[in-house]
């Protein structure tokens, strides 16, 4: 059971390492879903599908699926506070004004 539930979590871990689109909402709703449809197939008393597979590929598939489809009808609304956020982070840290910062707001002292 536990090789199974853990295996739930490689397709979010997979898209969010290798798929420009992922979001976190998509991966949160994945691994939820995933782990729901795992739980319901086990609690109902089945324990292998198709043939003799282990009952994480039914849930690794609609895992997938659900991370897709979330992840690409939540990308603009993410990205677009991302890309605001982003400027914030490269203004204080990518342009070197954290020791001006510093210097401002901790004294002379601090920034050396």
């Amino acid at each position: 059971m536990a090789t199974n539930g853990m295996s739930l979590v490689v397709p979010t871990v997979a898209a969010g390492l290798f798929w420009k689109k992922a979001t976190p909402q998509g991966a949160i709703a994945s691994m939820v879903t995933a782990e729901a449809v795992y739980l319901g197939l086990y609690a109902s008393g089945v324990r292998y599908v198709w043939g003799g597979f282990f009952l994480g590929f039914p849930a690794i598939a609609v895992g997938i699926v659900v991370m897709i489809v979330v992840s690409l009808a939540t990308q603009d609304k993410y990205y677009k506070a991302h890309a605001a956020q982003q400027g914030v982070f490269e203004d204080f840290f990518v342009r070197g004004r954290v020791s001006a910062w510093i210097r401002e707001n901790m004294g002379t002292k601090a920034a050396k």
